[in-house]
């Protein structure tokens, strides 16, 4: 049987709640993808885009995101939204791990 995460709508998992979990092994690397994708599958099965864009770094240097949502047929703003939060804020930083070209 799968962990099922709880049901905390409007509340992000805490960092403590995760590593219980996975140190526990009621939690698989799997199981976390598979929350984040259904929050941000809620927009999508109601027909609304939305696009996720990193929006800084936590104190501890965990970088946290957030998500614009927009009406249906909406992508094109989207894309403008969210090329200008990253242009102005510039939070978005290059993999370390991918050899520059």
């Amino acid at each position: 049987m799968e962990f099922q995460l709880p049901n905390i709508d409007g509340e992000e998992l805490t960092v403590t709640m995760i590593q219980e979990a996975m140190e526990t092994g009621k939690l698989t690397a799997k199981d976390l993808v598979m929350y984040y994708l259904y929050r941000i599958a809620k927009y999508d099965k109601a027909g609304y885009p939305s696009i996720a864009l990193p929006a800084g770094y936590m104190e501890n240097g965990r970088p946290f995101g957030i998500t614009f949502a927009g009406t249906a047929f909406s992508e094109g703003t989207l894309i403008k939204i969210g090329y200008a939060f990253e242009q102005a804020t510039k939070f978005r930083k290059p993999s370390s791990l991918i050899e520059k070209v």
